[in-house]
C-alpha cells in the first residue's frame, strides 16, 4: 500500500449532494519506481479488479476483463497481469513505475516480446495457464470455459463452447492481443516512439494502449481511503500492417493467402475509417451466416456512417449498431438501425429513448412506418419490431432511398431537440 509521505499536493476534492465539502482536497500519492513492492501492489490491485481498466474504451472485445493470470512465467520473462474477455480475447498488461522515456522504451519492448511468445501457444497452453491461477488465487481447478462461465457475466450470443476454443486458438495464433501498459505516472507524447515499435511485429494483430493509475489518498475518521482513477493516456494509430493467412484446401489441394491489413478500402471507393478487433469479429460472425454480398455491403454501411458527424457507429460481436449521439449532448444515444450477425436489419429502441429526450416518439413510429413500406414489410408501434425482418439483400436495392430516409429523421431529432431547449 503506498505509504503516507510519498505524496504531492493538488487532487479532487469530495462533496455532498448539497455541494458542501467533505475533503477538500485529497492528496495524490506518488509511487516510487524505485520500489518493487509498490509496483507489486499496483499488479495485485489489477488483479483484484480488472475492471477498473477501461479496456472497452479502446475496442469492446476486450471487455469486461477477466484475471486469469499473475505473474505469469514465460521464456521471455514474467508477465504481470494476464486478461480474459467473455469472447475470447486476451489482454496482457505489464506495470512500470517511471519518470523517464527510457523506462517506457524498455516496458514496450518487452510487452512486445510477450506477445510473440504468447502467439506460440495453444488453446491448451492458456488452459494450464488459467487452471494455475485458479488454484493460487480462487481455489479451484477451472480451465477457460469453467472460469468464463462463472465469471465472465453474460454469454456472447451465438458462441458456443466450441466456437469459444476455436476463437481462443485463433487469437492466440493470429496475436489478436491488447497490449496494456499500465502506471500511475505516464507522460503525453509517445505516440511516435510506440509506432516505431509496432512495425518489429507485422505480422501480429495486436491492439496497443497505454493507461495511467492516478491514486490518491485521504482519511475519514480512523479510515485511511484511496481513490484510484484510470485515465487512458494514448492508444496507438490504426497503422496498416499486413497479416498473410494460409489456407490449404482439402488433402492435396491449393494453397489460398488472404491478406488482410489495419485499413482496407472497401467497393465504391469507401474507406473503414475505424476497423478494429470488435469489428472484425462482427464480419467473421457474419460470414458465417450470410452471402458474400450481403457482408461487402454491410462493410460498405459500416465505412459510410462511421466517423461522420451525425452517427456513432457501436460495434459488439453480436450486431453493428448506427446511433445519433445525443443532441442535448447527453447520455442518451438514439437506436438508428442495428444489423445482426445473421444479416438482419432492426431499428432497436428509438421510440423509448425519444421519449427520454422528451421527443415525441411519433417521429420513431413515421419512421418505422416509412421504412417497413421502403422494404417491403410492416411495423408494429407496440414492439418497434420490424416483421418480417428485412436483410441485408432486402435493403441494397433500396440503400439510397433508406440512407435518404435515415437522414431526414436525424434531422428531425435534432430539430425537436433545439426546438425543446428554447
Amino acid at each position: 500500500m503506498p505509504s503516507q509521505n510519498e505524496r504531492s499536493q493538488g487532487g479532487p476534492s469530495l462533496i455532498r449532494a448539497d455541494g458542501s465539502l467533505v475533503v477538500p482536497r485529497l492528496e495524490r500519492v506518488i509511487l516510487r519506481s524505485s520500489d518493487n513492492k509498490k509496483e507489486a501492489w499496483l499488479q495485485d490491485f489489477i488483479r483484484a479488479n480488472p475492471r477498473i481498466l477501461p479496456v472497452e474504451e479502446v475496442d469492446a472485445v476486450f471487455g469486461p476483463p477477466i484475471s486469469v493470470g499473475r505473474e505469469v512465467a514465460i521464456a521471455s520473462g514474467s508477465i504481470d497481469n494476464l486478461l480474459l474477455s467473455p469472447s475470447g480475447y486476451l489482454t496482457i498488461v505489464e506495470t512500470k513505475l517511471w519518470r523517464n522515456p527510457q523506462a517506457l522504451r524498455e516496458v514496450v519492448a518487452q510487452i512486445m516480446d510477450y506477445a510473440k511468445e504468447i502467439s506460440g501457444w495453444s488453446f491448451d497452453d492458456l488452459d494450464g495457464i488459467v487452471r494455475g491461477y485458479n488454484r493460487k488465487y480462487e481455489r479451484c481447478d477451472d480451465g477457460v470455459l469453467a472460469t468464463l462461465s462463472k465469471r465472465g457475466g453474460r454469454p456472447i450470443e451465438g458462441l458456443d463452447e466450441s466456437s469459444l476454443v476455436d476463437t481462443v486458438g485463433r487469437n492466440l495464433r493470429e496475436g489478436r492481443f491488447m497490449l496494456l501498459v499500465v502506471g500511475d505516472g505516464i507522460r503525453e507524447n509517445v505516440e511516435r516512439m510506440v509506432d516505431d515499435f509496432l512495425s518489429k511485429a507485422p505480422l501480429l494483430r495486436f491492439t496497443w494502449a497505454l493507461m495511467e493509475l492516478q491514486l490518491f489518498r485521504t482519511v475519514i475518521g480512523q479510515e485511511e481511503l484511496h481513490l484510484v482513477i484510470p485515465r487512458r493516456v494514448a492508444r496507438t494509430k490504426e497503422i496498416p500492417r499486413t497479416v498473410i493467412t494460409v489456407k490449404t484446401e482439402g488433402v492435396g489441394g491449393s494453397i489460398r493467402c488472404d491478406v488482410a491489413a489495419a485499413q482496407t478500402e472497401h467497393a465504391g471507393g469507401r474507406s473503414a475509417a475505424r476497423f478494429n478487433l470488435t469489428a472484425e469479429a462482427f464480419f467473421e460472425a457474419l460470414e458465417k451466416r450470410a452471402t458474400p454480398a450481403e457482408v461487402n455491403f454491410a462493410r460498405n454501411v459500416f465505412a459510410d456512417f462511421d466517423g461522420k458527424d451525425d452517427y456513432a457507429v457501436e460495434m459488439k460481436q453480436a450486431n453493428l449498431a448506427v446511433k445519433l449521439p445525443d443532441p442535448s449532448g447527453g447520455s442518451v444515444n438514439v437506436s438508428i438501425f442495428q444489423i445482426d450477425t445473421s444479416g438482419r436489419l432492426s431499428i432497436g429502441s428509438m421510440p423509448g429513448q425519444l421519449k427520454r429526450l422528451r421527443i415525441s416518439e411519433e417521429t420513431a413510429h413515421d419512421y418505422g412506418r416509412n421504412l417497413a413500406r421502403l422494404l417491403g414489410t410492416s411495423y408494429s408501434e407496440k414492439t418497434t419490431f420490424l416483421r418480417p425482418s428485412p436483410k441485408l439483400r432486402d435493403v441494397e436495392p433500396h440503400y439510397e432511398e433508406f440512407v435518404s430516409l435515415v437522414r431526414r429523421t436525424v434531422s428531425k431529432i435534432k430539430e425537436e431537440s433545439v426546438e425543446r431547449t428554447r
